[in-house]
């Protein structure tokens, strides 16, 4: 019994684990969302930077890690297609604004 839990675990964890690289659209726009501070407020940046973002890395990580499993074994495995994420192009504030 126990060694047919351990492979049941084993496979799950192979399947997750190969599912789990893809767009990340979440963890992205919220390096998009980071880029954007940087650029157009850089002392907001920082201290959101240390406190902020490393926590919702985590969860974004974690959420992103489900979708993408769930997109990659439903259509991306079978159409050997992804999907692209664009990101956002950052447009800076001219300074003395």
């Amino acid at each position: 019994m126990k060694t047919v839990a351990l492979v049941l675990v084993l496979a799950l964890l192979v399947v997750v684990g190969i599912g789990c690289y893809g767009t990340r659209s979440i963890t992205r726009s919220l390096d998009d969302w980071g880029n954007d501070m940087q650029t157009n407020n850089a002392w907001l940046a920082q201290p959101v930077g240390w406190f902020v973002l490393p926590i919702a890395m985590f969860f974004t990580s974690i959420v992103d890690g489900v979708i993408d499993t769930y997109y990659f074994w439903a259509d991306h495995a079978w159409t050997n297609r992804g999907t692209p994420y664009v990101h956002k192009v950052v447009s800076a504030v001219p300074a003395g604004k």
